[in-house]
């Protein structure tokens, strides 16, 4: 199934929460779109997407789950701008806007590679079923994209390599997209959201 363009879909899922939700909720998500992060779980229930979050520049927050999920629904809750001051940080410190796939794999591949002569440094390393996580950000210029196989499970096996092997292994860039992802989940799934519409298969 062809994946639609998300300004599209976006607009399209707007209006319909608008219908769905009386007048006393919230649903004035209207801001620029500026982050958003979807997961696609490895062992996915059907077609149905899985998690993902959105958040403009206003601060609000858009976060959904799919039907066989125990927090299945579609969330809002505004940020404080304490909480948007810090996210924004997070980026800024992180430096993720200059994240580049290719050369944090590369880095992680030519130190483990090093200890390729110990029988634990060498041992292959898979994550069967991962799922994908996919983080958009928009700077103002457009948007740049990162894709990355469950990148906190890789990050805590790659360090449990590490240890055993007595090996230490370039996982700096992958800490920090790791940081950013736990950032914008955080917030998705924060205790102040609000359900505002229930997810069907």
């Amino acid at each position: 199934m062809s994946r639609l363009p998300w300004p599209r879909v976006r607009a399209a899922f707007l209006f319909l929460l608008t219908a769905m939700t009386s007048p006393t909720e919230a649903r004035d998500c209207n801001g620029t779109s500026w982050i958003r992060l979807e997961v696609t779980a490895g062992e996915m229930a059907g077609n149905e997407a899985a998690e993902w979050v959105e958040i403009d520049h206003d601060g609000c927050v858009l976060s959904g789950y799919p039907s066989w999920d125990t927090r299945a629904g579609v969330y809002q809750r505004t940020m404080p701008g304490s909480e948007l001051a810090g996210l924004t940080q997070t980026l800024a410190s992180q430096r993720i806007m200059a994240f580049d796939e290719k050369s944090a794999r590369a880095a992680i591949e030519a130190s483990a590679s090093k200890a390729s002569g110990d029988s634990i440094g060498s041992t292959v390393y898979t994550i069967s079923g991962a799922d994908q996580y996919r983080l958009m950000i928009d700077d103002g210029s457009g948007w740049k994209t990162i894709t990355w196989r469950s990148p906190m499970l890789e990050l805590e096996h790659r360090r449990d390599i590490a240890k055993r092997s007595g090996h230490d292994l370039d996982l700096d860039d992958l800490q920090r997209l790791v940081t950013v992802i736990e950032a914008v989940r955080r917030q998705g799934d924060h205790p102040g959201k609000m359900r505002v519409a229930e997810t069907t298969p």
